[in-house]
């Protein structure tokens, strides 16, 4: 009988070290699907996009069908986007653009270690220029801001 048991635990301890893989797969977009896309390469223009409507204000059924289309180039289920947030690679803050090129599903517990990180990013590049523009777009296409917890 615990022959069973313990084929049962281990079993299970392997689908929950593939799950947590998976997720950690996760939770950096793939360069391959999200190379990153801008409006500009001018300062002025990037950091004032962030005041410009978003998609999903503007049009939702394209934003939908979007935020769809990322999901299956991620091989999630759509069913499964409440766990992620649809975000930008490249924050909008930066000239990040609202496209399939900049956007992955993050999960829910990175979204807001991200957020931290956009909005000390976007200030030093926008506000107080301690920051080039380029600098801080590499910031996130090279992850960096996964490492700063």
């Amino acid at each position: 009988m615990w022959v069973r048991e313990i084929t049962y635990l281990l079993a299970l301890v392997v689908s929950i070290a593939l799950a947590s893989a998976s997720a950690a797969e996760l939770a950096a977009p793939n360069p391959a699907l999200t190379p990153g896309a801008i409006i500009s390469n001018d300062r002025e223009t990037a950091c004032t996009f962030r005041a410009t409507p978003r998609l999903y204000q503007t049009d939702r059924s394209v934003y939908f069908e979007q935020a769809q289309q990322v999901f299956e180039r991620y091989g999630i289920p759509y069913d499964q986007h409440r766990e992620y947030e649809l975000d930008h690679l490249i924050p909008r803050c930066l000239g990040g653009t609202d496209s399939v090129l900049n956007e992955w599903p993050e999960p829910l517990a990175e979204a807001t270690i991200k957020h931290a990180e956009e909005a000390r990013i976007c200030r030093a590049v926008c506000d107080e220029r301690t920051m080039t523009l380029e600098a801080g777009r590499r910031f996130f296409t090279t992850g960096q801001w996964r490492h700063r917890q």
